[in-house]
């Protein structure tokens, strides 16, 4: 059940209040306070009456979102304890400590670490579950990423094997687990952009000298957040051109998509595989590493001024 606003609530007691002929409550109050409450009908937000309202329904509120986050919670715990779920599977990656060597009862034994230390230790920020088929047999294929200064980037060779081994540990017998971590899908973009002249000049630069690229900052923190927030999530166009009409000095309905490409590995921009993640694409694209970086050197954007 979505939990309503305090807007919401403030309306059903108005409402309520409104449309009852008798209100039991007040039997117990004297003819001068029950007329006093007839005359309650003031609509200012500063009334006495309406600030009543507010504080009773802030907390209504609040005891629906405490309930709901609570509810949330109950969920994810329940998601995580099935075994080998996805969620719980991830939950197992991200509290891989690299370097220590799991107890008997396959846990981490963190005696004598401080929190800062535990936390040193586990590596990896981001990870994917996706069902994949081997020879014939399936099996639970995770994209991993760490995060290095803000930014994911691709584990090393030692962190990855330590960790494959850390997996195959806390796996279920039968269960085959493909772990890889790589660096960033490559993205190129084309477009053609419109500016107020009066902001951008015709190399997309502020005039005021804020930011020399502000187009290009504004797909770098786009592909920032979306791979800290929806790791191995599509990439969609459409989105992306919003992010960019977003940006000031590009005039309303001034973005025109041109194309887009990415790749992987050692593939480049004209290729294609079967999986459908290299080469040209129009509408969306998944990301074989899990996450995306912009190619700023081969993108292309085109500024015309429109006053």
């Amino acid at each position: 059940m979505a939990v309503p606003t305090i807007n919401d609530i403030q309306t059903q007691i108005l409402n309520t209040a409104a449309g009852a002929d008798d209100l039991p409550a007040t039997a117990v109050l004297t003819e001068n306070e029950q007329s006093t409450l007839a005359n309650l009908t003031s609509t200012s937000k500063v009334s006495v009456w309406r600030l009543i309202v507010f504080v009773v329904a802030t907390v209504a509120w609040s005891i629906y979102k405490m309930f709901s986050i609570h509810k949330q919670d109950v969920d994810d715990r329940i998601a995580r304890a099935m075994p080998f779920q996805q969620l719980q599977i991830i939950a197992y990656a991200l509290n891989y400590q690299h370097g220590q060597a799991l107890t008997e009862w396959n846990e981490y034994d963190n005696t004598g670490l401080t929190i800062a230390e535990v936390a040193a230790k586990k590596i990896v920020a981001k990870c994917s579950v996706e069902e994949a088929s081997r020879n014939g047999h399936g099996i639970l294929r995770l994209k991993t990423a760490k995060n290095v200064g803000g930014d994911l980037a691709k584990l090393t060779a030692g962190e990855l094997a330590g960790f494959k081994a850390y997996m195959k540990q806390k796996g279920a017998s039968g269960i085959t687990i493909d772990a890889s971590s790589e660096d960033a899908d490559r993205l190129r973009v084309n477009y053609k952009l419109y500016f107020n002249p009066s902001v951008l000049n015709n190399l997309g630069q502020r005039l005021d000298g804020t930011d020399e690229t502000p187009v290009i900052n504004a797909i770098k923190t786009y592909l920032k957040d979306k791979n800290l927030i929806d790791f191995n999530g599509k990439l969609s166009i459409t989105e992306l051109t919003d992010i960019i009409q977003a940006v000031p000095g590009i005039v309303p309905n001034g973005v025109f998509f041109q194309s887009a490409a990415s790749y992987y590995g050692t593939y480049d921009y004209d290729q294609t595989n079967p999986q459908g993640n290299v080469g040209p694409f129009t509408e969306y694209r998944l990301p074989q590493s899990g996450y995306f970086k912009l190619d700023e050197l081969n993108s292309v954007f085109t500024y015309l001024p429109r006053a």
